[in-house]
Protein backbone atom coordinates (compact mmCIF):
# COMPACT_ATOMS: atom_id res chain seq x y z
CA UNK A 1 0.00 0.00 0.00
CA UNK A 2 0.99 3.44 -0.99
CA UNK A 3 2.82 5.89 2.07
CA UNK A 4 2.42 9.79 1.63
CA UNK A 5 5.31 12.13 2.64
CA UNK A 6 4.71 15.03 3.99
CA UNK A 7 7.09 17.80 5.27
CA UNK A 8 5.60 18.75 8.88
CA UNK A 9 4.75 22.19 8.19
CA UNK A 10 2.42 21.24 5.49
CA UNK A 11 0.88 19.71 7.95
CA UNK A 12 0.58 22.51 10.44
CA UNK A 13 -0.91 24.79 7.43
CA UNK A 14 -3.29 22.00 6.49
CA UNK A 15 -6.89 22.32 7.55
CA UNK A 16 -8.14 19.09 6.55
CA UNK A 17 -5.68 17.73 9.05
CA UNK A 18 -7.17 17.39 12.83
CA UNK A 19 -6.10 19.69 15.71
CA UNK A 20 -5.33 16.31 17.74
CA UNK A 21 -2.99 15.67 15.06
CA UNK A 22 -1.80 19.27 15.00
CA UNK A 23 -0.95 19.28 18.98
CA UNK A 24 1.16 15.82 18.33
CA UNK A 25 3.03 17.51 15.71
CA UNK A 26 4.01 20.39 17.89
CA UNK A 27 4.30 18.39 20.94
CA UNK A 28 7.21 16.68 19.06
CA UNK A 29 8.73 19.33 17.85
CA UNK A 30 8.76 21.07 21.20
CA UNK A 31 10.47 17.40 22.55
CA UNK A 32 12.74 17.75 19.77
CA UNK A 33 13.87 21.52 20.31
CA UNK A 34 14.20 20.53 24.32
CA UNK A 35 16.72 18.13 23.49
CA UNK A 36 18.76 20.26 20.99
CA UNK A 37 19.00 23.23 23.29
CA UNK A 38 18.95 21.89 26.62
CA UNK A 39 20.16 18.78 26.56
CA UNK A 40 22.48 19.38 23.80
CA UNK A 41 21.59 16.47 21.63
CA UNK A 42 22.83 16.74 17.85
CA UNK A 43 20.43 18.49 15.54
CA UNK A 44 18.77 16.52 12.54
CA UNK A 45 16.08 16.31 9.85
CA UNK A 46 14.26 13.04 12.03
CA UNK A 47 10.52 14.37 13.04
CA UNK A 48 10.60 16.88 9.68
CA UNK A 49 8.29 14.52 7.99
CA UNK A 50 5.19 12.45 8.22
CA UNK A 51 4.50 9.58 6.74
CA UNK A 52 0.43 8.70 6.31
CA UNK A 53 0.54 4.67 6.02
CA UNK A 54 -2.33 2.31 4.25
CA UNK A 55 -2.08 -0.63 6.58
CA UNK A 56 -0.30 -2.60 9.02
CA UNK A 57 2.71 -0.65 10.13
CA UNK A 58 3.73 -1.77 13.53
CA UNK A 59 4.61 -5.47 14.62
CA UNK A 60 4.63 -5.64 18.21
CA UNK A 61 6.16 -9.11 20.09
CA UNK A 62 5.51 -10.10 23.08
CA UNK A 63 7.07 -13.20 25.32
CA UNK A 64 6.97 -15.12 28.67
CA UNK A 65 8.41 -18.08 30.20
CA UNK A 66 6.23 -21.43 28.95
CA UNK A 67 5.83 -21.95 32.76
CA UNK A 68 4.62 -18.34 33.78
CA UNK A 69 2.23 -15.67 33.12
CA UNK A 70 4.79 -13.00 33.96
CA UNK A 71 5.94 -10.98 30.40
CA UNK A 72 9.39 -10.46 29.42
CA UNK A 73 10.94 -7.14 29.61
CA UNK A 74 13.09 -5.28 27.48
CA UNK A 75 15.46 -2.18 28.45
CA UNK A 76 15.69 0.75 25.99
CA UNK A 77 17.14 4.13 26.57
CA UNK A 78 14.98 7.27 28.01
CA UNK A 79 11.52 5.18 28.19
CA UNK A 80 12.98 2.06 30.30
CA UNK A 81 11.81 -0.74 30.73
CA UNK A 82 8.54 -2.56 28.58
CA UNK A 83 6.92 -5.86 28.24
CA UNK A 84 7.26 -6.03 23.97
CA UNK A 85 9.34 -5.25 21.35
CA UNK A 86 8.10 -3.29 17.83
CA UNK A 87 8.96 -4.02 14.83
CA UNK A 88 7.94 -2.14 11.31
CA UNK A 89 9.12 -5.13 9.53
CA UNK A 90 6.83 -8.12 9.80
CA UNK A 91 10.16 -10.15 8.89
CA UNK A 92 11.89 -9.08 11.64
CA UNK A 93 9.37 -9.65 13.91
CA UNK A 94 8.88 -13.13 13.29
CA UNK A 95 12.56 -13.40 13.52
CA UNK A 96 12.30 -12.46 16.86
CA UNK A 97 9.90 -14.41 17.89
CA UNK A 98 11.16 -17.47 16.43
CA UNK A 99 14.66 -16.49 18.69
CA UNK A 100 12.40 -16.09 21.50
CA UNK A 101 10.89 -19.64 21.08
CA UNK A 102 14.72 -20.70 20.22
CA UNK A 103 14.96 -19.79 23.85
CA UNK A 104 11.84 -21.77 25.15
CA UNK A 105 9.85 -18.46 25.54
CA UNK A 106 5.96 -18.53 24.61
CA UNK A 107 5.47 -15.78 22.00
CA UNK A 108 2.24 -13.58 20.13
CA UNK A 109 3.09 -11.41 17.84
CA UNK A 110 0.07 -8.57 17.16
CA UNK A 111 -0.58 -6.10 14.02
CA UNK A 112 -1.13 -2.65 14.65
CA UNK A 113 -3.04 -0.36 12.30
CA UNK A 114 -2.41 3.67 12.13
CA UNK A 115 -4.28 5.50 13.87
CA UNK A 116 -2.85 8.90 12.60
CA UNK A 117 -0.22 10.20 10.76
CA UNK A 118 3.60 9.29 11.98
CA UNK A 119 6.40 10.97 12.79
CA UNK A 120 9.55 10.10 10.61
Amino acid sequence: MPTIVIPVEEVLRDDQVSSEIKSQVLFIQDVKRFGEQTLGLRKTKNYSRFYETRGPVLYIVTACEKDRLQLRTWEYPLVGEVTYKGFFSRKEALRERDDLNRQDQDTYVQRRLPTALSAG
